[in-house]
């Protein structure tokens, strides 16, 4: 995890409201954070980073639903989204992070050719400038986020 994005993703001090969403850790929760960026973007005026956004949001609430499921004694069956806009004095982009309640953090598999699953973690690297995640002090857990920049 780079240090510059790392202190990208903390220089939000204050959260816009409506950019944060609790879903229910359910399958059908992925389609949910789908539509919610979809109209950040759009409300935001990134309609061209919106199908790659919402794409990585679909893969890191798959994961953190799967990490929520595996947690034994998970305190919460529930997850949370994240995005904000990255500052103007830089690339135009956004970041997208999930907060699930595990502690382990997330893996990047290299699954056989045949395999149905575990290539999640590998797309997001290959769409967004950057990805990393952190543990977060007050509410525990994790926190997995990726960086998604317009072309330059």
């Amino acid at each position: 995890m780079g240090s510059t994005r790392f202190s990208l993703l903390n220089s939000c001090a204050a959260i816009p409201p409506g950019n944060y969403l609790r879903l229910a850790a359910h399958p059908e929760s992925v389609a949910k954070a789908r539509a919610h960026v979809r109209g950040l973007m759009a409300a935001w005026g990134h309609e061209g980073l919106s199908e790659t956004a919402e794409f990585v949001v679909s893969e890191l609430s798959t994961n953190a639903i799967t990490a929520t499921e595996r947690t034994a004694d998970s305190p919460t069956e529930v997850i949370g989204l994240d995005a904000y806009r990255l500052p103007k004095s830089g690339p135009a982009g956004v970041v997208m992070s999930v907060w699930d309640c595990s502690r382990e953090p997330p893996r990047v598999l290299c699954p056989d050719e045949d395999a149905e699953g575990g290539r999640g973690l590998l797309l997001v690297a290959a769409l967004a400038q950057g990805w990393g995640y952190h543990r977060p002090v007050i509410f525990g857990g994790k926190v997995v986020y990726a960086t998604i920049t317009e072309a330059q």
